[in-house]
């Protein structure tokens, strides 16, 4: 299915110029580390298109080299060029920056991660909201693992209700 969804993709792109966002994520329980590839065009009436175009292991380390290869690999081997690439929107990373100049790709720190940042270090300079932030985290986290919440969610289904999760801060 993958398969077939990215062949869409690049025959939609065709030889037209498109723009992508790459980032890495992980988590030190889980493994392994990702990197995920979305492609960004706009059609000739206008429309914009986000896609998935790859979500990757990342098995070594998390060089500009690796990550640099990995993209460039993922989208020769699907056949796009780098050339056809017009910026690359990625997290203020040193390994995203490297990656994106040994591709020869412009590229600029994603808006999202610069405000997330921001407030994330805003809010642990309070020590006030900060400890009020943990004391929410563990009790948002009891609660979903509850006898409570099973019973709640067994009966949002049976009524037919969606299941939203919300993100935490």
């Amino acid at each position: 299915m993958a398969n077939e969804i990215r062949t869409n993709i690049v025959k939609e792109i065709g030889e037209n110029k498109f723009s992508i966002t790459s980032d890495g994520w992980m988590k030190p329980s889980k493994f392994p580390a990702l990197l995920s590839i979305t492609t960004h065009t706009v059609t000739d009436d206008f429309q914009r298109r986000d896609n998935v175009f790859a979500t990757l292991e990342l098995l070594y380390e998390h060089t500009g080299e690796e990550i640099a290869s990995l993209i460039e690999e993922s989208l020769v081997k699907n056949g796009l060029n780098i050339d056809q690439i017009v910026a690359c929107v990625r997290d203020d990373a040193r390994n995203m920056q490297k990656s994106c100049r040994l591709l020869g790709i412009d590229s600029f720190q994603c808006s999202a991660h610069m405000y997330h940042l921001c407030v994330r270090d805003a809010l642990q300079c309070n020590e006030t909201i900060s400890e009020l932030i943990v004391k929410v985290r563990k009790w948002v986290g009891g609660t979903h693992r509850s006898n409570l919440a099973i019973l709640l969610k067994n009966f949002k289904k049976v009524k037919g209700c969606l299941l939203k999760k919300f993100p935490l801060i």
